[in-house]
């Protein structure tokens, strides 16, 4: 018997399988479902493009009897065809299952079909897109194992056509085009030595050495750690005509690097308070400042306080007199109090040792009226900005294999992560990896790749459990590494939120809290887990003193506080929270339900095709998958704003 899986309206549609796979018609997505994607990734990259029925079910349903088998192709075959005319029919046959569709534009056919790709301003997305079929959970081992072969077929013909563009016409190129290109190519086969080469030159012709030198050392711990190896002759012969090999670093009165511990963390020493006037006000202040600076400050496991005790004991006797790897110190906290036309202010300055340089300072007044909170608020102000700033004046030293200190490494992990795309979670995740490697009992990096792996889970919408598993035993490793680290702590809470474990993920976060008081990002984790514990008021107190700490915040706090106003069944205060980040589709669904309930139908609906046409596999009922929620109640609700805003 024939079967039809119907194509789209005339004249043609888009089929995109390389990212996240979607289908529009006229920019109006079409809901595929999943295995339907599968179904015709299979047949695009067949020989002849064709399956043979009992293969189909084989691959996609391996783990249930034949009969669920043949019964589950039929219902996945019906419900495409439902989806469209009948004029344009993409799968065809009986036994024998082929492609029929011709006015579909499929990226991966485009892909496998192109020779060489014209060198243009524009060139086409699918070169740079995502993996084939990124997101897609398979389900069956049979089909991962023949989606892993698929993938390589394209990554093999991605790398083909930009060592192409690469080659023949690279300078012709823009610079920041070629950068983009190169880190394409060196994301499909990290141990290729054309594509670093490439970046280097890109970089180098941009005009930044630095970002040269960091593709250079990035190039050697890749091939480390991938292959075992080092660079080929080909591309040191490039990194040396950039003149790319480390500076030394600047050393006078700096701790040399093998003094400096086992990760490599810079000392910092606190030096006796200046400006004081012979005012016993002002010495109290001084003093009372110091000291809660350097609680404030021994609470960040990235570098090493010194009290300033010691920097009283070193100008009484006499630092010279004193030459000891313990008396060196990396940089300098110096805290001033000072009077002056009816003001009172402290001023505190950050001084790197090895020349002198001021290269972090800042100002706060004091108010005499309420001096206890005039204080809290200097200290936690001082603290969070100079503990950026020393991490700042750190990652711009070069990045060297031989003389880089893991701290050095994480630094750049903790760069690299700062996006959310695939290709920059695993370059942190290799930072994080040369860090360990160079320290194997540096906490901070194992909590760094705790994260990394969390993160890929979330970003491709995974639920098997590997990489939440792997990101357990990171976030472990860290705590066995430092007990008292709250960096640790906050990852064992973030993954065991996503394991839905709400009762250990508060006590992880409870317990970093009381280390991290003042860290704005630890906060507003704290409040996504409150929240989906069932505590949506508290988790409003906990952001908002989040945003308090930090009021310059990344985007995903506006997402937890719609998701807490959303809960409150605030709905308006949900929007507004959204609406400054509501072009970023992945706002599209908390939005499509929020104007929903709130009664804004036509918002609702014009989010809902945001869904559809990013997310077109996405179905209301995965959210019980997706939201890890104590409360089933509290994930009905948002279903029932998604199912509103016509969501189905």
């Amino acid at each position: 018997m024939l079967e039809f899986v119907r194509g789209p309206i005339p004249p043609c549609g888009t089929l995109e399988l390389l990212g996240r796979p979607q289908a529009r018609i006229h920019m109006t997505g079409l809901a595929i479902p999943q295995k339907g994607y599968c179904l015709l990734a299979l047949l695009l990259l067949s020989p002849g493009r064709t399956v043979e029925r009992r293969d189909v079910k084989s691959l996609l349903w391996g783990d249930v009897p034949s009969s669920r088998q043949s019964a589950n192709l039929r219902q996945l075959l019906l419900r495409m065809s439902k989806l469209t005319e009948l004029s344009d029919c993409l799968v065809a046959g009986g036994e024998t299952l082929r492609l029929a569709g011709t006015r579909w534009r499929v990226d991966v056919q485009d892909l496998l079909g192109t020779a060489a790709v014209e060198l243009t301003s524009d060139l086409p997305a699918w070169l740079t897109s995502g993996e084939l079929l990124e997101g897609v959970d398979a389900q069956s081992p049979a089909f991962e194992e023949w989606l892993q072969s698929a993938r390589r077929t394209v990554s093999l013909k991605r790398a083909a056509l930009l060592s192409g563009l690469l080659s023949d016409g690279g300078r012709a190129v823009e610079p920041a085009m070629r950068v983009r290109l190169a880190e394409a190519l060196t994301a499909i086969d990290p141990t290729e030595g054309f594509g670093h080469r490439a970046l280097m030159e890109a970089h180098a012709d941009a005009g930044s050495a630095y970002l040269a030198r960091r593709a250079w050392h990035e190039c050697r711990v890749v091939m480390r750690e991938e292959a075992n190896s080092s660079p080929d002759a080909a591309t040191h012969a490039v990194a040396t005509r950039l003149g790319l090999g480390s500076p030394t670093r600047a050393s006078r009165g700096s701790v040399p690097i093998n003094l400096r511990g086992g990760a490599g963390v810079p000392r910092v020493i606190m030096m006796p308070p200046t400006g004081l006037d012979d005012e016993p006000l002002y010495e109290r202040l001084g003093k009372a400042l110091i000291e809660d600076v350097t609680v404030g400050l021994s609470q960040y496991r990235s570098f090493r306080i010194i009290a300033a005790h010691t920097s009283f004991e070193l100008a009484r006797i006499g630092k010279e007199s004193v030459v000891s790897p313990d008396t060196q110190f990396d940089y300098e906290v110096t805290i001033s109090v000072r009077g002056g036309s009816g003001e009172l202010g402290a001023s505190c300055r950050l001084t790197r040792v090895a020349d002198r340089e001021v290269i972090w300072a800042i100002r706060a007044p004091i108010d005499t009226t309420d001096l206890k909170k005039s204080l809290d608020i200097v200290v936690r102000k001082t603290v969070s900005t100079l503990a950026d700033a020393m991490d700042r004046a750190e990652s711009m030293t070069p990045v060297d294999d031989n003389d880089s200190t893991g701290y050095r490494l994480y630094l750049e992990g903790r760069r690299a992560i700062g996006g959310t795309r695939l290709e920059s979670l695993r370059q942190a995740r290799r930072w994080f990896k040369a860090a360990v490697r160079r320290c194997d009992g540096f906490s901070s990096a194992f909590a760094g790749l705790s994260r990394t792996y969390s993160m890929e889970w979330l970003v491709r919408g995974m639920t098997e459990s590997q990489l939440l598993d792997e990101s357990l035993a990171m976030a472990n490793r860290a705590r066995h590494c430092d007990p008292n680290s709250g960096r640790a702590l906050r990852e064992l809470g973030f993954v065991s939120l996503y394991r839905k474990r709400h009762a250990e993920s508060l006590e992880h976060f409870s317990e970093a809290r009381s280390l991290m008081p003042n860290d704005g990002d630890l906060l507003a984790d704290y409040a996504d887990a409150l929240l989906h514990d069932g505590q949506a008021d508290e988790a409003l107190v906990a952001l908002a003193e989040a945003r308090r700490v930090n009021p310059l915040p990344p985007d995903y706090y506006r997402w937890i506080e719609a998701s807490i106003h959303y809960q409150l069944e605030d709905y308006v205060g949900a929007i507004h929270a959204l609406e400054p980040v509501s072009e970023v589709a992945a706002t599209s669904r908390l939005m499509a339900a929020s104007c929903a309930m709130a009664g804004r139908n036509l918002d609702a609906r014009r989010f809902a095709a945001v869904v559809r046409e990013n997310y077109p596999s996405f179905r209301v009922e995965q959210v019980w998958q997706i939201v890890p929620d104590r409360r089933p109640d509290d994930t009905r609700k948002l279903m029932e704003g998604l199912l509103l805003a016509g969501l189905d």
